[in-house]
């Protein structure tokens, strides 16, 4: 089963990786995204304003379906080729295909944030940290890279931007537990203090 569906990946995606190029010359401009619209803003505000930790959840979950659709249908198509190669425990060819997401949209926080991830599964951790320092220079409030960077950099025995990353990110979703623990924690090994 698992190599049939990596074989149809593998096939449906060799369009994809031929007709890249020409996509390149025709969808690039149109997949350029701003660092964030009014409709982001509002959602920020009311995720640093949630009342509990499910409000907070739904208002994180409202941005990071909003951050995740491109303006242009070529890159959504090459990210659910990744995500379908991914899956399939096709590593390689999901960070090939990211990194065409980032050579045409390279102003879209989100790619670089997805090829992170891959990066990190990788055991990628020095290729992970320059993606999500892209994607925190083009949207800082990505609480998601963060998160995801706090992690990274934690593993790779970097406690002190562990902290620092879990500390923005709480700043942007201060009703999130599973951040607030990993704050707690990390400040007793960077700071030495008990919460």
């Amino acid at each position: 089963m698992r190599r049939t569906l990596l074989a149809g990946v593998i096939v449906s995606l060799s369009c994809a990786s031929f007709c890249v190029p020409v996509w390149a010359q025709t969808n690039a401009m149109s997949a350029q995204h701003s660092t964030a619209d009014d409709g982001d803003d509002a959602l920020l505000d009311r995720l640093a304003r949630a009342q509990d930790e499910m409000e907070s959840r739904h208002i994180a979950e409202a941005l990071l379906k909003r951050w995740s659709q491109a303006n242009s249908d070529t890159i959504n198509l090459l990210v659910a080729r990744a995500q379908s190669a991914e899956a399939a425990g096709a590593s390689p060819l999901a960070r090939g295909l990211l990194d065409y997401v980032v050579l045409l949209a390279p102003n879209w926080a989100e790619g670089f944030v997805r090829r992170a991830r891959v990066n990190a599964a990788a055991g990628d951790d020095a290729g992970a940290r320059v993606d999500l320092e892209t994607a925190l220079r083009l949207e800082p409030r990505r609480f998601d890279a963060l998160t995801i960077l706090s992690a990274v950099a934690e593993r790779s025995g970097d406690k002190q931007q562990a902290l620092s990353a879990s500390r923005r990110a709480l700043a942007l979703q201060p009703m999130n537990q599973d951040l607030r623990k990993t704050e707690d924690r990390l400040k007793v090994d960077v700071e030495g203090r008990d919460i």
